[in-house]
């Protein structure tokens, strides 16, 4: 592949969360300036087309999930940082605690509704969660109405992080990986 600079076979994914590191990582939340504690990381496992095993780390990938705009009320995209607190606020009330993080960011995309027949495409917030685990909890906190009192469908909450990771970046089990950018952390012999 054109301007590959490592390959890999994509043998097993999975994630963990870690401080984050400086020029890989964000280090201040995009929504709140807060400094973010803890970032995702998925490893690739596998290996070189030489036979060498590796494992790679892929930083800025978060999982996440995907909110229709309309079924927000009075929905504007200047509203994502109320829409951030509103939902951060929820998350701290069911893990009964007063400071977490949750969400790294909301970010706004078009596409089509995964449910049902749809012709045109909508609006969507696109959640960006620290943690894996926090998407299942978002999804049924939306479904209970905590995001303005109104019932919302959550679109691709029900994925695995790794999977929505693979999804997204077409990458399938066994398969080459290719990347243009990479940062070793000791040389290979």
């Amino acid at each position: 592949m054109e301007g590959c600079v490592y390959v890999q076979r994509c043998v097993s994914v999975d994630d963990y969360t870690a401080p984050p590191l400086p020029n890989l990582d964000p280090s201040t939340n995009p929504l709140s300036g807060l400094t973010i504690r803890k970032v995702p990381i998925l490893r690739i496992f596998g290996a070189t087309q030489l036979g060498q095993k590796s494992c790679i780390h892929i930083h800025r990938v978060f999982p996440y999930l995907l909110i229709p705009a309309s079924d927000i009320p009075e929905y504007k995209d200047e509203a994502l940082v109320d829409i951030y607190k509103e939902l951060e606020q929820a998350l701290n009330s069911s893990y009964g605690v007063t400071n977490g993080q949750y969400i790294h960011d909301i970010k706004t995309l078009n596409g089509l509704h995964f449910y049902g027949y749809h012709d045109n495409e909508s609006r969507f917030l696109k959640v960006l969660f620290y943690q894996s685990r926090y998407v299942k909890r978002c999804a049924e906190l939306l479904l209970q109405g905590a995001l303005r009192g109104c019932l919302v469908q959550p679109h691709e909450a029900h994925f695995p992080y790794s999977l929505q990771f693979l999804t997204d970046y077409n990458i399938h089990g066994m398969n080459l990986v290719y990347f243009k950018r990479v940062a070793f952390r000791f040389v290979l012999s």
